[in-house]
């Protein structure tokens, strides 16, 4: 061995273990995640009848005992959770240009709202409901941006 090195690394230099356990298996897993969820949103987004239709008359008595959760509150509140894992799923298979996982949410929400506004009747498209898909998101990519900074930092702390 050349002098000043011990085991293959540089003496004074701290050797960095990359961890790539994460790079296919996972981009495959949230390839997997992604199709069942968007199934799961096409079923949700395309349904011939508002699909809180059977809730209806519960969500109206719930928003006037407690007016914090008016079906308005509610029903935005849905659709922001809604696109979360859209937003997270799609930012974990990119590894470049990341942010534009908020791109497919709002296409994808704008998409559903022209079916909804040209071919479903009992549906009432809405751009308060693109707002909170877009949203949902975008808080999304927040969570996958943050998963993923907690788990490099605890395996830069497993390292030490």
């Amino acid at each position: 061995m050349a002098a000043g090195y011990a085991g293959g690394v540089p003496k004074g230099v701290t050797a960095i273990r990359i961890d790539r356990s994460e790079s296919k298996g996972s981009v495959g897993s949230a390839r997997g995640l992604l199709v069942i969820y968007l199934v799961i949103l096409a079923l949700i987004g395309f349904w011939p009848t508002p699909v809180d239709r059977a809730a209806g008359s519960f969500l109206l008595w719930l928003g006037r005992v407690v007016p914090m959760l008016s079906y308005t509150h509610l029903e935005f509140g849905a659709n922001v959770l809604l696109f979360v894992p859209l937003g997270l799923l799609v930012t974990r298979m990119l590894r470049v240009h990341r942010y534009l996982s908020v791109v497919v949410g709002l296409l994808a929400s704008v998409g559903i709202e022209l079916v909804q506004w040209l071919a479903l009747p009992a549906r009432t498209p809405s751009l308060y409901d693109v707002l909170a898909n877009t949203l949902g998101a975008c808080l999304g990519l927040l969570i996958a941006l943050w998963w993923e900074r907690g788990r490099a930092h605890s395996n830069g702390a497993a390292d030490r």
